[in-house]
């Protein structure tokens, strides 16, 4: 068996590949893609948490950095990494994003009445793309008119694949159009401030034109790519188990754990990398420095040393910690935001198209190997 992250096999069913790599190989070598991995639960969490030997400030996609060539928080290390968090930690508060709750409950109500007549929606397009960018726009201060180019340039970014140079330049071409936008949204901002993020950054003094558009460039894509692919997971695993879903669909208080089992059990961001910065040794293998590592959260989130019955979905288990919005200082900043994402798309789903189910097909997968989610996901209701 092989760990190959851009292999259709992977894309179909990484869990399968990932019991064999904990079981038998927890610190792999692939030869070809001239990578590690780690799958184990203690092994990610060391690794997430032990940012002297293990940098993300090389990078933490398998391609390139990430898309961009302006510097964020998520391709960085200490001290600038914490220095710039504060910042985020300050813009992403519970307190702030409970305060938005009413402009995302908005948002939601204009996307599913954008479908609730039809009977049958095509939920990726309709819903779990438009509603973080919407979110995510509205935060940032983007002119409504320019919501559309998001979607393309974040698509292209997201969607590169290794062996597909094509798609390299066009994730390339995708950053530097982000980059191009939010630095004259910057200087539009220092000559009129308003109350958005960008108003916020510009008011911090120590912060850089460039690490403002890198702070932008990561709210765009980041937020967007892991709360679309959290919804559309979620809606698969409530299809899978209708008596869960029937269940939440009953008591909604049962929703904010059950979004936390969707992360753990299939997460949004199945893992990311990181380049040693020295040898480590584990496991009794070698790890040379300078190699790149990929941190397998998915695999993490499934392993029996921390799970019982990791592979059963059940909206009820007690989650006491999983790697879904990864660990350490590298903490998703816009948890809170997604998770509130989420909450309020899964309210409306079951409240007002309780008996909504996917047709019996195959689903595409996001063809990159760090991320996992639907391309499109079709699915039939009966309006309330």
């Amino acid at each position: 068996m092989e760990y190959d992250p851009c292999s259709p096999e992977y894309r179909l069913d990484p869990y399968r590949i990932y019991r064999w790599l904990r079981d038998e190989q927890p610190v792999y070598y692939n030869e070809r893609r001239d990578l590690y991995a780690l799958s184990r639960f203690p092994d990610v969490i060391g690794a997430l948490h032990d940012i002297d030997r293990f940098l993300s400030g090389m990078g933490i996609a398998l391609v390139g950095t990430s898309g961009s060539p302006h510097p964020n928080i998520i391709i960085m290390d200490n001290p600038r990494h914490d220095e710039l968090r504060k910042l985020a930690a300050r813009l992403f508060t519970a307190r702030a994003i409970a305060a938005f709750e009413p402009t995302v409950r908005t948002f939601v109500r204009e996307l599913v009445d954008g479908f609730i007549d039809r009977g049958r929606v095509e939920l990726v397009h309709d819903l779990t793309v438009p509603l973080p960018i919407l979110v995510m726009s509205e935060l940032l201060g983007v002119d409504p008119a320019d919501r559309d180019h998001f979607v393309e340039w974040s698509d292209a970014m997201l969607r590169q694949h290794p062996d597909k140079p094509e798609t390299i330049v066009a994730g390339r071409a995708g950053g530097q159009a982000i980059g191009h936008y939010f630095a004259e949204v910057i200087a539009q901002r220092r000559r009129e401030p308003t109350d958005d993020f960008v108003s916020v950054m510009l008011a911090n003094g120590s912060i850089t034109d460039e690490e403002i558009i890198g702070y932008c460039f990561l709210f765009i894509v980041a937020g967007i790519e892991t709360t679309t692919n959290l919804l559309g997971n979620g809606v698969m695993a409530l299809d899978a188990h209708p008596d869960q879903r029937a269940e939440i669909a009953a008591d909604l208080t049962l929703l904010p754990n059950a979004i936390e089992e969707m992360l753990r059990y299939e997460g949004p961001v199945q893992g990311l990398a990181r380049t040693t910065a020295r040898d480590v040794e584990l496991h009794g293998v070698t790890i040379p420095e300078g190699s790149r590592v990929q941190i397998l959260y998915g695999s993490a989130n499934r392993d029996e040393r921390e799970y019982v019955e990791p592979d059963r979905f059940d909206i009820h288990r007690s989650i006491r910690r999983h790697v879904g919005f990864g660990h350490g200082i590298h903490f998703c900043p816009g948890a809170y935001l997604a998770r509130l994402e989420a909450r309020v798309a899964f309210e409306a789903l079951r409240t007002r198209l309780p008996q909504g189910t996917s047709p019996d097909e195959v689903v595409e997968r996001v063809p990159a190997g760090n991320v996992r989610g639907p391309m499109a996901l079709n699915l039939d209701f009966v309006r309330a």
